[in-house]
């Protein structure tokens, strides 16, 4: 898509160019004396005019900002002025002259949003406060968490107040960070507090992670965010575009470099233009920082905030994260000026403020549920007595609360009044001196108790991979129910009793969105054996069924890759190249994980794995080395060393191992005897080297090139004998 783009770009500069020598080459002397051929011409006048006055030539801006400005002054008059240029453009030997043909303008736009469009392919899809793909995120209740909203409101108000001096709003930071444990409510303030700024026009960016969901990839945040913020501010976006330009491999570099690139320095430049805009900072807010993928990007987004606000007084942008207090940010928390630069709110759950706002939602809630189910139910619903259960045992955590409101007035079950008393049995058992996260994970258990026994294996085979594999790539329901199989009718019926701590798409929703979690509290429990016992997903026929499903999606023949069961009439390529990727990033993490004592189920397949097809991203194909060592003796004949009887012609695989110190000693042992093996059956086999860090590849024997793929063909049996 991006090649395209560019190539696209190309011809466009071309024709331009094109037509600039055109004038050059062709001038008209007078306008006046045009023709009516003349007229016809694509380009209504491009003339050197002798009567208009020249002025000395202007060096070009560091950006195009200033270009942008000068292009909407000649707005006015219906034409475009091209400035004198740095050397290099097409018009570089043109001069006075003007364009007034709407086509061109329209194509010198187009060119200028290659920017825009590079870092909208790689943003975050559904991390923005208004997606979609969170239509159903929560919103703190009109009447709960009022002083802390009021405290942030506050915040907000003090960086934006024109009355208040220069020294006391430089003594406001300009970042705060909101901490607080799972359950507490912070997205649900987060989400709030983003609404409200966005009807108030002062919203940024927001980027909500969700690590269960598969939004949770550092490499994403920058692009993210850089994109809301190019659609929001005007003088932003042909900075972004220039810069992209500039750099088309910007986004390829450090998160340090993209931060200054694409953040930092463009609103320097647009302050500097209008130091007004310091007075109307727009808000970006960061929530579940602690769910990114990666314990190091997480600090390094926390340093690169909090070393600019502490560098920089006054800026037109605030910045707002909320995390769980997680030990790796202690670090951060105890530096001496952290307080000087960063403000910070914590949120508590057991805090009288806390319990007094879950049971004002678990009051409105069952309210809720009763106006919806009244012909089903008592006139008075619940009980005080129940009611109270709910509201101690729930001891103000959010989580909890609405995970009991979710289950009880579940549309799918239609019975509030049985659904409330597995709630009340399961919490009616525990003692006080649980914890709230305790507690949760009760009704997590009491909740998946009710999931029939036949329907749990394939419950737990779709849990498996949305929790286990989420971060290789993102399926829709559909494409997760054709990886393993299962027609739309037992994808959905099986997940029935689940609809209270998971989102399922449903009609054309499914084609495009995947499960959602409503917490990341029930996806860590599902991971948690201790924790989820009979229900955890971490299951040796979940790995097995999931390595076993990938590896057939692999196989390319018609008898080996497996049909679509759901499908809405003609096969669709598309669905069937995702299905592949996806097989081909999680085939050999799975295969990895299943006990010696079920390899032989996947030997079968492996047997008659073609593995000269593999594609050169072999996430995971080290761990899958040493798994075949330690399996013998089912795969010894699968993974071997090159002899005169393997095929003359195959390819090669060249593999780094990442961390030399994590890999298993049955590998270490392995690689130091040979760098260079085989793996596969007859003409399926493929050749791999395999190396340390750091170390360089060895050439290994001759290189030919038939029907355009590269092989390897050793020069003898001496070479061979070598390489060994």
């Amino acid at each position: 898509m991006l090649l395209e783009t560019i190539q696209t770009i190309l011809k466009q500069l071309q024709a331009l160019k094109d037509l600039a020598f055109e004038a050059i080459a062709f001038p008209l002397t007078n306008t006046s004396e045009t023709t009516d051929h003349e007229d016809d011409r694509p380009i209504d006048s491009m003339a050197f005019a002798d009567d208009i006055p020249r002025g000395p030539a202007t060096e070009s801006p560091s950006t195009d900002l200033g270009a942008v400005d000068r292009a909407d002054d000649t707005a006015n008059e219906g034409q475009l002025s091209l400035a004198p240029d740095d050397g290099t453009s097409a018009f570089r030997f043109a001069h006075d002259f003007v364009i007034h043909n709407p086509t061109i303008i329209s194509q010198i736009i187009s060119c200028g949003d290659i920017g825009f469009r590079i870092i909208g392919e790689k943003r975050m899809i559904g991390a923005e406060v208004d997606s979609s793909a969170r239509k159903y995120a929560p919103r703190c209740h009109p009447d709960t968490r009022r002083s802390l909203q009021h405290s942030v409101m506050e915040w907000i108000a003090a960086e934006r107040s024109y009355d208040m001096s220069w020294e006391r709003r430089e003594r406001v930071p300009r970042m705060l960070w909101i901490t607080g444990p799972a359950g507490v409510g912070k997205s649900a303030l987060a989400q709030t507090i983003a609404e409200e700024m966005k009807a108030k026009e002062r919203l940024g960016a927001t980027l909500f992670f969700s690590r269960p969901n598969g939004r949770d990839d550092p490499e994403q945040v920058i692009p993210t965010l850089a994109y809301q913020l190019a659609v929001k501010h005007p003088k932003y976006k042909p900075i972004l575009n220039q810069r992209l330009a500039d750099d088309p491999y910007l986004l390829e570099k450090t998160l340090r470099v993209q931060f200054k690139e694409l953040i930092t320095d463009p609103f320097s430049i647009i302050m500097a233009k209008d130091p007004t805009t310091r007075h109307k900072p727009l808000l970006i807010v960061l929530d579940g920082l602690d769910e990114c993928n990666s314990e190091e990007a997480q600090c390094e987004f926390i340093e690169l905030i909090t070393e600019h606000v502490r560098s920089t007084h006054e800026f037109p942008l605030l910045w707002m994260i909320c995390s769980r207090p997680e030990w790796h940010f202690k670090y951060l928390l105890s530096s001496p000026d952290f307080p000087t630069t960063c403000r910070r709110e914590h949120m508590t759950i057991d805090s009288p403020e806390a319990r007094q706002d879950v049971a004002l939602v678990l009051r409105d809630e069952f309210t809720n549920i009763h106006r919806r189910f009244s012909e089903y139910l008592p006139r008075i619903w619940p009980s005080e007595g129940a009611l109270q259960v709910i509201i101690v045992k729930a001891s103000g955590l959010f989580a909890l609360a609405t995970t009991i409101t979710r289950f009880v007035g579940d549309t799918n079950v239609h019975d509030p009044q049985s659904q409330l008393q597995i709630c009340l049995d399961c919490l009616n058992g525990l003692s006080e001196r649980l914890g709230p996260f305790e507690r949760l994970d009760y009704l997590y258990r009491g909740i998946c108790s009710t999931i029939p026994l036949e329907d749990l294996p394939t419950v737990k085979r779709i849990l498996g991979v949305c929790v286990i594999y989420s971060e290789s790539i993102s399926l829709s329901a559909q494409q997760l129910a054709n990886f393993l199989g299962l027609r739309q009718s037992k994808f959905d019926y099986s997940l029935r009793k689940l609809h209270s701590v998971i989102k399922v798409p449903i009609g054309m929703e499914a084609q495009q969105n995947g499960i959602q979690f409503y917490h990341a509290s029930f996806s860590d429990f599902l991971q948690r054996s201790e924790r989820s016992s009979q229900y955890s997903v971490h299951d040796d026929k979940v790995y097995l069924d999931v390595a076993m499903r990938a590896l057939q999606w692999q196989m390319h023949s018609e008898h080996g890759r497996p049909d679509l069961a759901w499908t809405n009439g003609a096969v669709n390529e598309d669905l069937l190249q995702q299905l592949a990727r996806f097989s081909s990033l999680v085939a050999w993490k799975a295969c990895s994980n299943v006990p010696g004592r079920a390899a032989h189920r996947l030997v079968k397949i492996l047997n008659k794995f073609d593995f000269t097809r593999l594609e050169d991203d072999l996430n995971g194909f080290p761990e899958f080395i040493s798994w075949l060592q330690s399996v013998t003796p089912h795969t010894q004949s699968l993974i071997h060393l090159p002899t005169h009887t393997c095929p003359l012609y195959h390819s090669i695989k060249k593999i780094t191992l990442i961390n030399s110190e994590n890999v298993p000693l049955n590998l270490t042992n392995f690689i130091s005897t040979t760098s260079y093996f085989h793996i596969g059956l007859g003409h399926r086999c493929c050749g791999f080297e395999i190396q340390p860090p750091g170390a360089p590849f060895r050439q290994i024997g001759r290189r030919q090139v038939i029907s355009d793929e590269e092989y390897l063909t050793p020069s003898s049996d001496e070479d061979i004998d070598e390489v060994v």
